[in-house]
């Protein structure tokens, strides 16, 4: 999991229930795993930035993977960030779960899926969602998608089931 607050949050509900099960985990949380560092710009999301900072957007959209934040990073920069754990994530040969944010996820999932890192800020990654890559022989992937639906109860989130079986060739 990434070391951010929120990320622990969402994680939390997993956590009680491994244990109400009485079971274990490895757990451990890495700033590898944080967000794309907006340096100056952090206390602001994607719609503030949009709004109040056009024409530092109007850069960032330019060329998204190299455009630095001042006192940040750039996309580039959270790709070469992330390969030691790309590496130890497909070292494993158990199941990992990865609590992460958009940038991350963004980047960890054009890696497994053979999309070119440039065109995988050009689509919708979906929030609250599980996705699950199982390898199959051959380099290819088989994908399955749990949306999860927020209780708005202060309760755990209920998954409200798979999409359709997906098959991603990397080759």
């Amino acid at each position: 999991a990434s070391t951010m607050m929120r990320a622990t949050q969402t994680l939390a509900p997993l956590i009680s229930a491994v244990l109400q099960e009485k079971k274990t985990m490895p757990l451990s949380a890495s700033p590898q795993l944080n967000p794309m560092d907006l340096g100056e710009y952090w206390q602001h999301t994607w719609e503030q930035l949009d709004s109040q900072f056009p024409e530092v957007m109007s850069e960032f959209k330019a060329s998204p993977c190299r455009f630095r934040f001042p006192g940040g990073e750039s996309f580039n920069d959270v790709v070469r960030r992330l390969e030691p754990l790309l590496i130890e994530i497909e070292q494993q040969t158990t199941p990992v779960l990865v609590v992460s944010h958009g940038s991350t996820l963004r980047a960890l999932y054009s890696y497994f899926s053979g999309v070119p890192i440039e065109h995988s800020l050009d689509s919708d990654f979906p929030l609250h969602t599980v996705v699950e890559l199982t390898p199959v022989i051959g380099g290819s992937w088989i994908e399955q998608r749990f949306q999860l639906c927020p209780s708005g109860s202060g309760k755990p989130a209920q998954v409200i089931g798979p999409t359709p079986l997906t098959h991603i060739n990397r080759a």
